[in-house]
């Protein structure tokens, strides 16, 4: 059984990262309709409902530290956001080596992001390794500054050791994207679904756009938003959600 995650002191007072996104709230707020709700299929309850973008659904709880967080994490995403408000605006139509790298990174971070969800989140042992034993705020101080540390009995919070390996996978994962093409499609009707699980090289970045793999014609009917759709709920683990389900071919 998964054991529960870490939490901080009483009121959270250093501010450490507890729900994290593993599909970025900025991103899942694109798809939000007029009351900034999404509609949302929960496969594993078998249920239909609306949900915010902060919906404790699309977060996992303290499986990587701040450092990641707030480091290397938050780069790739706000790299990834400002090229997707361009791609949604018209400003950028192709895709060139500069973008792509933003692209390749961001699918890299949502797929890392997506493994470790359900990862177990108690310490890590490690042999013939010791450290010092320190008051929770003393630990927490750390983990403000971005550094890690082992515990008096040899452990290390599960966390920190997480945001080490994702960031490594990320980096590997960069390099096994080396050959894709993106390119932007736009849907002539119908709408996107988001899966919780990036199965496939496609990123959903509007209900009607998003940056595809092989350089895609620019324009795709229903049957192949449809055919987009059918993978996507496929791939999906827990959920999948659009802004409109039933706008979805």
């Amino acid at each position: 059984m998964r054991q529960k995650f870490e939490k901080p002191q009483k009121g959270n007072p250093h501010q450490l990262p507890v729900m994290q996104h593993v599909w970025p709230l900025e991103s899942i707020a694109r798809f939000a309709d007029g009351n900034g709700v999404v509609c949302l299929f929960d496969k594993v309850r078998n249920k239909l409902r609306q949900a915010k973008p902060d919906d404790d659904i699309f977060c996992t709880k303290r499986v990587w530290d701040r450092r990641a967080e707030c480091g290397y994490m938050k780069g790739i995403e706000d790299a990834f956001q400002e090229l997707a408000s361009e791609i949604i605006t018209g400003t950028i139509t192709t895709i060139d080596d500069r973008q792509k790298g933003k692209i390749d990174a961001f699918f890299a971070l949502w797929k890392m992001r997506a493994d470790y969800k359900t990862a177990d989140v108690g310490a890590i042992s490690f042999n013939d390794v010791t450290g010092e034993k320190r008051t929770a705020d003393q630990e927490e101080q750390f983990e403000k500054g971005h550094v890690s540390f082992f515990r008096k009995d040899g452990t290390m919070p599960s966390r920190m050791f997480y945001g080490l390996q994702i960031q490594f996978r990320i980096d590997a994962y960069v390099r096994d994207l080396s050959p894709v093409q993106w390119g932007i499609i736009h849907a002539q009707e119908g709408h996107l679904v988001v899966p919780d699980y990036p199965a496939y090289t496609i990123i959903p970045l509007t209900p009607d756009a998003l940056p595809m793999f092989r350089g895609a014609d620019r324009n795709h009917n229903q049957a192949k938003f449809a055919e987009m759709n059918r993978s996507f709920k496929l791939a999906s683990r827990e959920y999948l959600f659009a802004q409109d389900l039933t706008q979805c071919p």
